[in-house]
């Protein structure tokens, strides 16, 4: 399981996002004026742009994230909630991306799925924050004309980072199954994230685990290292991170000595190390050398020492160069 469950949550909220950008009543989204199904759209009264306190988005984005995790606690709300933040997003971002769209710039409070969403905490209070008001008749969220990208973009941003937080969290709990010295214990979002990465890095370093089921983890790890929404398994990867590369260099290097059959792991493997060692970082320089070199002898047959000899000049020459080299 190395993230199919994670793509099936992106593929039921893109679902939902595109229905909510669907024309209609009842149980679809609208988004203003005759299009709706509301009435003449020309003749809603504009509110006027208010001005907003430096600090009201962030306070909202904050009650937003707030509701995020209380939902987090209970494993049957993270899709919901998340697919609920994927249409706030919507509603945030379209007006952002066309200003000059007048359908993008209203939000029809009686459509139930936006009611839905709206009763979220904090999540009304985004879009007034963001600058939408309610127009005379109190049916719709509008933004005012002109610039707003300001605030809507701090809007975006931080429900985004809310969105990430419960993928994140969904995907480790999906995990749980296959893991039973993770499910046997109670769900917590607190605490998760670090307890995954290091259930990951020590089966992987243990010398009992199987190459094949070293892989696996490889699999996970390279999810945990290359998807924007694992952030907080990622900050515990990066505070252990000497040691995350030499294990991970140490199943490469196993992997080469089987006779590298297993190609995509292989290759997998070696796309952890270097999220974990840059190339082009002087830093990491010394230890990505010191890796060809090993993943050299590593491929040379155990017998054959004439090719043994043949690679020492290769190592001789790799270090030799070093302080010449940008990334390797």
């Amino acid at each position: 399981m190395s993230g199919d469950e994670a793509e099936d949550m992106d593929e039921d909220l893109a679902r939902a996002i595109e229905l909510s950008m669907q024309e209609g009543d009842e149980g679809e989204v609208s988004m203003g004026g005759a299009e709706a199904g509301g009435g003449d759209g020309d003749s809603t009264d504009e509110p006027a742009p208010k001005k907003q306190a430096p600090d009201e988005v962030q306070r909202a984005i904050d009650t937003v994230a707030a509701a995020s995790r209380a939902a987090a606690a209970d494993p049957a709300r993270l899709v919901p909630m998340a697919k609920d933040l994927g249409v706030l997003l919507k509603l945030l971002h379209n007006p952002v991306e066309s200003p000059d769209e007048p359908k993008f710039r209203k939000v029809k409070l009686a459509n139930k799925r936006i009611a839905a969403v709206l009763g979220n905490p904090g999540a009304r209070e985004v879009l007034l924050a963001a600058g939408f008001a309610p127009d005379a008749e109190g049916a719709f969220l509008v933004l005012p004309p002109g610039d707003a990208s300001g605030p809507l973009t701090r809007a975006v941003e931080g429900v985004t980072e809310a969105q990430r937080g419960l993928q994140e969290l969904h995907w480790l709990h999906s995990l749980r199954a296959a893991l039973p010295s993770l499910n046997s214990q109670p769900w917590a979002p607190e605490g998760a994230a670090k307890q995954f990465v290091q259930l990951c890095l020590n089966t992987l370093h243990a010398p009992a685990t199987s190459l094949e089921d070293k892989v696996v983890w490889v699999g996970r790890l390279h999810h945990v290292l290359s998807e924007p929404a694992m952030r907080e398994c990622r900050a515990v990867v990066e505070e252990n991170g000497r040691f995350a590369a030499q294990t991970v260099r140490e199943v490469v290097l196993a992997q080469i000595r089987n006779g590298g059959h297993d190609v995509s792991g292989l290759v997998l493997a070696n796309k952890c190390f270097a999220l974990l060692q840059p190339p082009g970082d002087k830093r990491t320089l010394e230890s990505r050398l010191d890796f060809c070199y090993a993943c050299l002898e590593a491929a040379l047959p155990e017998d054959d020492e004439q090719m043994e000899l043949k690679a020492r000049p290769s190592s001789r020459a790799l270090g030799s160069c070093s302080g010449g080299l940008v990334s390797v």
